[in-house]
């Protein structure tokens, strides 16, 4: 159905551009959760307020890409106000529908067989971003590669977990092998990042190792942008660590 097709996009294109509920609410009160995609990027921080069991306010931030924005500004419409009973249906499949996806995806025989079971349950726009995009001139996956490919962004905000990705894989190359295995397995507290968190391997390794610092409170800060003055500390200290193995 065409029409519908359009309608998806414009939903799709219309809460990227304008997102809802954009910002962060005090913490404490309210309660925060993190998501971070290690593999592309996306990231997700959603703070809520519940009050007498209704989801009273919710704010929505993080970066990535326009259907992990959009996803977010989409829920974050669509829970407010609501009870909290009333979400927790919202967020769960029913066992009828459930059943009969896993019933599509156990007569799955190879990768052609999932495209084509992926093509009948998810919204057109949506799938053609995941499959690598449309056969139209303008697509959602196409724009966004785009972007990234051919501009660099001088602009963007580093995050302090970017930063931990990229010192946890520097780390691996420079470091001693001595002292790798004990920066792996340290375990350092953060009030503000839980050891289940994806980002919290490369978090406590670039902390462990003393490239990059926690906070006076013992956080992490993982979604605050990094300064120019810890880019340089951080870069230096790889710096020394590569000169200290090549001795």
């Amino acid at each position: 159905m065409p029409g519908l097709e359009d309608l998806y996009r414009e939903i799709i294109l219309d809460h990227y551009r304008s997102p809802r509920n954009r910002g962060e609410l005090e913490s404490p009160p309210a309660q925060r959760v993190e998501g971070f995609n290690p593999l592309c990027g996306d990231e997700i921080v959603v703070t809520l307020e519940v009050n007498d069991d209704v989801v009273s306010d919710i704010k929505i931030a993080g970066s990535g890409c326009s259907i992990s924005q959009s996803s977010a500004s989409l829920m974050s419409a669509a829970v407010k106000g609501k009870a909290v009973p009333e979400v927790r249906d919202l967020i769960r499949l029913k066992p009828v529908e459930l059943d009969a996806t896993r019933r599509r995806l156990s007569a799955c025989h190879d990768v052609a067989d999932l495209r084509a079971v992926g093509r009948r349950l998810i919204p057109r726009p949506v799938f053609d971003y995941v499959d690598g995009g449309s056969d139209e001139e303008l697509s959602l996956r196409a724009n966004v590669r785009a972007y990234q490919r051919f501009r660099f962004q001088p602009r963007t905000l580093v995050r302090r977990t970017d930063l931990a990705q990229a010192v946890s894989r520097l780390l691996e190359v420079v470091a001693s092998p001595a002292q790798l295995p004990a920066w792996k397995s340290a375990r350092p507290k953060f009030p503000d990042l839980v050891e289940t968190h994806l980002a919290y391997p490369a978090a406590s390794m670039a902390v462990a190792s003393g490239v990059m610092t926690a906070g006076p409170d013992g956080s992490f800060q993982p979604s605050r942008a990094v300064t120019g003055a810890e880019a340089v500390q951080s870069i230096d200290r790889l710096q020394q660590m590569a000169a200290a193995r090549k001795r």
